[in-house]
């Protein structure tokens, strides 16, 4: 799946991104909150390595949440949709500061692979964005 700048429609997130930790960049699980990258390479649906960028500095996506997923047989790519979508869009107006519908970012996740499961990759990393291109700071409410 490719991450998509289309509009969001009914509070429904956007296309996650399968990401594969693998390399000579930032693995994408490494990402942490208040983290900003630029727009990863995606080769055949899949991010094996991201480019973080001083937030203070024009970047294209900031960290806002991370889910932990329990040990275990890896999910699936369905079920691990369904916790993105849902724990992503709720922690949306804490961290950014309104309703995801009312707000000028997007928000999209990286998520694990199944190949990136069996390394121990544990992490759905959400994100927000300005669908009209790079922010300078932060977008997150409760940044400093």
């Amino acid at each position: 799946m490719i991450r998509s700048r289309t509009l969001r429609a009914a509070g429904v997130l956007l296309v996650a991104v399968l990401a594969v930790a693998c390399g000579n960049g930032n693995n994408p699980f490494d990402l942490t909150v208040g983290m900003c990258f630029d727009d990863p390479d995606v080769d055949d649906g899949r991010v094996h390595e991201v480019t973080t960028a001083d937030c203070e500095q024009p970047h294209d996506n900031e960290v806002y949440w991370v889910i932990e997923l329990p040990d275990g047989d890896f999910p699936g790519v369905e079920d691990i949709s369904v916790i993105a979508d849902e724990g992503c869009l709720a922690a949306f107006p804490e961290a950014i500061g309104e309703d995801y519908l009312e707000s000028d970012y997007f928000a999209s996740y990286l998520a694990p692979s199944a190949g990136s499961w069996a390394d121990g990759d544990r992490s759905i990393v959400c994100y927000a964005f300005d669908q009209d291109g790079p922010v300078t700071g932060s977008v997150r409410t409760n940044a400093g």
